[in-house]
């Protein structure tokens, strides 16, 4: 019996701790697809960024081929207010 490629789970790999210069890190990639997250802080925030009551979060989104147009910064700024809504950035007492 033949599988079916639209059908069939893409072979997956996590790593914790892969950027070197990160506080935290993983890598997560699922076929052709990568997703490397890291942790900074704390540190020095860029001052159009800073926001006094809690963490910030920084988005770069960087497609494998081609350069980076309006699409891509689209899609970062989505991938971003995900983030922003998913993560705890403020702290719990």
């Amino acid at each position: 019996m033949e599988t079916d490629n639209q059908s069939s789970l893409r072979p997956m790999f996590c790593e914790l701790g892969a950027i070197t210069r990160a506080d935290g890190s993983c890598v997560f990639s699922c076929g052709d697809t990568n997703v490397a997250c890291a942790v900074y802080g704390p540190g020095e925030v860029k001052p159009n960024r800073e926001i006094i009551d809690r963490s910030s979060v920084e988005v770069v989104y960087r497609s494998k081929v081609g350069t980076t147009g309006v699409q891509d910064k689209k899609r970062e700024l989505f991938l971003e207010r995900t983030c922003q809504s998913c993560i705890v950035t403020y702290r719990l007492f």
